[in-house]
């Protein structure tokens, strides 16, 4: 191979002439769809979902059928537990409102089917925790007020809080 000086252009020799290669246009998720399923153990599902695609699929071929997941805005109904919110590719993600059974509920961010984020979770006897969330626990800064309206500030580690401030407000 000849010598190039290190100011020669090393990409005159490439062809610049444009690619013949096709390209795929860029995946383009569907449109939710809306409906309400029924599931064996009394479950129920209202809202939006899309139905899973091969790569390349924009609709569902005409005479198949395919498995769907909820995907938008949709309230589930378990029983006397309800979680009514976004949902992605078939998991709580988003914003929404989860009740449980015994009366508690949980408002706030979840991710992956997980409290994740910001969120407030209000306990049937009326002790509220508000603030940071990581996988269902309390973690990051947040106060939790205790059944006396006691509310202890600070950082959470893993659901609990060492070293919590107790603030006492005076009237």
């Amino acid at each position: 191979m000849p010598f190039r000086s290190p100011k020669a252009n090393p990409l005159t020799h490439l062809s610049l002439a444009p690619s013949t290669t096709p390209t795929t246009p860029p995946q383009v998720p569907p449109e939710p769809l809306e409906g309400k399923f029924y599931y064996d153990d009394a479950t129920t599902y209202t809202g939006q979902f899309v139905y899973v695609l091969n790569a390349g699929e924009t609709v569902v071929p005409a005479g198949e059928t395919r498995p769907r997941k909820r995907h938008g805005k949709g309230t589930l109904t378990e029983g006397n537990a309800r979680y009514v919110g976004d949902w992605d590719n078939d998991a709580m993600h988003g914003e929404g409102t989860f009740t449980f059974p015994s009366g508690a509920t949980y408002t706030g961010e979840f991710q992956n089917n997980q409290f994740s984020g910001r969120g407030k979770y209000v306990w049937s006897d009326g002790r509220v925790y508000e603030g940071q969330w990581e996988e269902n626990l309390m973690h990051g800064k947040g106060v939790y007020t205790d059944h006396k309206g006691h509310a202890w500030t600070g950082q959470f580690y893993n659901g609990v809080g060492p070293g919590l401030d107790l603030r006492i407000d005076r009237f």
